[in-house]
């Protein structure tokens, strides 16, 4: 695979030579130790090439690169309430959503934008709420664990409810 890593990062400075380039990593925090190797590589080689390149990660993932002139590093902070309902607003369209259901997800996700996503949408598709012509609304109070307690139960609550397909 070095031969493979090194033909592709060849590559990659001639096309920064021709052209900016951009390269996005989300989840490097998944990464395997073959991409990891590629990463290092790459690092190690686009000080003087117009490459910008982004990577995204969980804290407790450590990429082992230190601080150099071309490297910053910018932590994030997770989404407050009302990026979280900005959100849960463009699953929701132009319906409106009961406070307690932003409230609800809000407090699940921890503002983090992926499981306010997922969450999102099992919320909105689920029979804990229900939909109008102009609104969702609540049936009821909400259960203490209408949330899924983990992003992976998300996708699969949603793909309970389509049945035997």
């Amino acid at each position: 695979m070095d031969k493979t890593q090194s033909m592709l990062v060849c590559h990659l400075r001639a096309a920064a030579a021709r052209k900016p380039v951009q390269l996005l990593f989300e989840d490097a925090h998944w990464i395997d130790p073959t991409t990891k190797s590629l990463l290092d590589r790459l690092v190690a080689r686009v000080r003087d090439v117009a490459i910008l390149f982004v990577l995204s990660y969980c804290t407790g993932f450590e990429p082992g690169w230190h601080l150099r002139s071309y490297l910053t590093q910018m932590p994030l902070a997770h989404l407050d309430f009302a990026q979280v309902s900005t959100i849960v607003n463009e699953f929701a369209k132009v319906k409106s959503v009961p406070t307690e259901t932003y409230t609800l997800i809000a407090a699940r996700t921890n503002g983090v934008p992926l499981y306010v996503e997922e969450f999102a949408k099992d919320q909105l598709e689920s029979d804990l709420v229900i939909e109008r012509e102009n609104a969702f609304v609540l049936p009821g109070p909400l259960p203490a664990l209408s949330v899924p307690s983990a992003l992976q139960d998300a996708p699969m609550a949603r793909l309970d409810r389509l049945g035997p397909a």
